[in-house]
């Protein structure tokens, strides 16, 4: 081989090694294309709960978690306008040692979240959380549904989506937590969202 020929493979080399660098440090690449982040509670958290019929989907779901607690990584951002599906706010509804349980508080610390992420560059999908049966949160539950209903078409960048009308309480564990049949249907329901983001 010549130097020429040996320079030429070398570079080829240096840009395939680069290319493999660059993905293996972008994330997973979802069904949709480009990096899918979600960022979740309970109901997203465990090996049968909708984002497992996601593929590619990075999770970030942590059970307990609160709208208030979360705090986005401050090193996340997307220069390929990357969509992140944002399901909080479950937990929000029966705590009432959180904010007193006021959405008002919630609705702040969310816009929060949103205006952070979209300036990251991210197109982000909220998922408004189900009208839950149970009966001592049904309430609170109704104004934080009202909250993030009320957001709807207010940041650029942002999009919601509402999983109540596929949401079947006899398909949970307790009354939150879906069972995998309504965990597809809740992940059919937000892929076909994603689909038009």
């Amino acid at each position: 081989m010549s130097k020429k020929e040996i320079a030429l493979e070398t570079f080829s080399m240096l840009v395939l090694i680069t290319a493999i660098v660059i993905l293996f440090l972008s994330g997973p690449v979802s069904a949709f294309g480009g990096r899918l982040i979600i960022i979740g509670d309970s109901i997203s958290s465990t090996d049968t709960s909708w984002p497992t019929y996601i593929p590619g989907a990075q999770v970030m779901a942590q059970p307990g978690r609160l709208i208030r607690d979360y705090q986005p990584p401050r090193d996340i951002h997307s220069t390929t306008g990357e969509r992140i599906v944002y399901f909080l706010g479950g937990n929000d509804i029966g705590n009432q040692s959180v904010h007193g349980g006021n959405p008002k508080i919630a609705r702040q610390l969310l816009l929060d979240h949103l205006h952070f992420l979209t300036g990251r560059g991210f197109k982000v999908l909220v998922v408004i959380p189900p009208l839950f049966d149970i009966h001592n949160l049904d309430q609170s539950n109704r104004k934080h549904r009202q909250m993030f209903k009320s957001l709807r078409g207010t940041i650029k960048g942002v999009e919601f989506i509402d999983i109540n009308p596929v949401w079947d309480t006899s398909q949970t564990s307790d009354g939150i937590h879906p069972l995998p049949s309504l965990s597809k249907a809740i992940a059919h329901r937000i892929r076909a969202r994603l689909a038009s983001l």
